[in-house]
C-alpha cells in the first residue's frame, strides 16, 4: 500500500487493484482522460467529490494505484 498527499494535505491510501477491477476498468475506459475517474471511484471517491477535486490530485491517484497493481517503483523526490 502507499500513501498519497493531495494537495488539500489529506492522505489517502492506494492498494493494488484486484483483478475484477482492472478487467472493469478496461471495459469501461473511453479514453485515457476517464481512467483517473474511473480509478478514483473504485478507491470509493464519488462523483461529487470528484468534481470539486483538482485533475491533478485525480492523475496522482490513479499514478499510484497503477503502480501499486503493477509493482513500480515509487517516486524519489530528491
Amino acid at each position: 500500500m502507499r500513501e498519497v498527499t493531495l494537495s488539500n494535505g489529506k492522505t489517502v491510501q492506494v492498494a493494488p487493484l484486484t483483478g475484477s477491477q482492472v478487467r472493469t476498468l478496461r471495459k469501461e475506459k473511453k479514453d485515457g482522460l476517464e481512467e483517473p475517474f474511473l480509478i478514483a471511484e473504485m478507491l470509493g471517491i464519488k462523483a461529487e467529490e470528484q468534481d470539486k477535486m483538482p485533475f491533478p490530485d485525480l492523475v496522482t491517484l490513479h499514478k499510484a494505484t497503477l503502480a501499486e497493481t503493477f509493482g513500480l517503483e515509487e517516486d524519489v523526490k530528491n
